[in-house]
């Protein structure tokens, strides 16, 4: 919170409480950014390639990322954002303003086709009989 007050950017950032799913969605959809920066502690950290990722990229937010790395490779592969140190909060900051400069275009078709469920069912049911 310290950091939205020191940007002054009170009337733009909001923290939630605890919100069920269905609902978290429809908030999701009407925001700006969407923030994934995780500290990258313990090994599934390290592999995560959380579900936030793909929520954010089907409702169109460009992503601020940590550098794990599954997430850099989706996110770098498709446009979606940037990537910054989770550490860093200056370069957090200029990622978001970077953000707010750039037009990013996440192409929704392109994500759908890749990262919906019944896409991955199919790749899952081949992965496990062999194909």
């Amino acid at each position: 919170m310290a950091v939205v007050n020191d940007m002054k950017i009170t009337d733009r950032v909001k923290f939630l409480d605890k919100i069920p799913y269905l609902d978290l969605l429809n908030i999701t959809h009407k925001c700006d950014i969407g923030w994934l920066v995780i500290k990258k502690y313990g090994i599934s950290n390290q592999l995560a390639l959380p579900n936030k990722l793909f929520e954010y990229a089907l409702s169109g937010l460009p992503i601020i990322s940590s550098k794990l790395n599954n997430v850099v490779r989706v996110i770098k592969k498709y446009n979606l954002g940037i990537v910054v140190e989770e550490t860093d909060i200056n370069e957090q900051k200029r990622a978001i303003k970077k953000i707010q400069q750039l037009n990013f275009n996440i192409d929704k078709k392109i994500i759908k086709r890749k990262f919906t469920w019944p896409v991955q069912h199919n790749l899952f049911i081949d992965t496990v009989n062999g194909k």
